[in-house]
């Protein structure tokens, strides 16, 4: 995964696909590891559902989509996995040093 990441609901009717995923992509240019998820049953909140979302999904109790949720979480492992915290290694007991990979971004 890249060092930046955007996610979108493909139901958001605030912050459309059409709108502003385009406005990211575009200011993002220039990060070749920038990475774009869409997720198209999802509302505003990661929140899925089925058909147009409306402002009522807001007042519907729900879980975000576990999708987003394991995503999200892969990505933080992956961008944990670049650091070293140098235990064991002759550093200090709870040193924290950046392995040759770099910090996460």
């Amino acid at each position: 995964m890249g060092g930046k990441v955007v996610l979108q609901g493909g139901r958001d009717y605030q912050v459309t696909v059409d709108d502003y995923l385009a406005r990211w992509k575009r200011g993002l240019a220039g990060h070749p590891a920038a990475d774009f998820r869409i997720y198209e049953a999802d509302n505003h909140q990661f929140i899925p559902g089925e058909g147009r979302s409306t402002p009522e999904d807001y007042g519907r109790a729900d879980h975000v989509d576990r999708a987003v949720v394991v995503d999200i979480a892969d990505w933080i492992a992956a961008k944990l996995s670049m650091v070293s915290f140098g235990w064991g290694s002759g550093g200090g007991d709870n040193e924290v040093g950046t392995s040759s990979v770099g910090t996460p971004a």
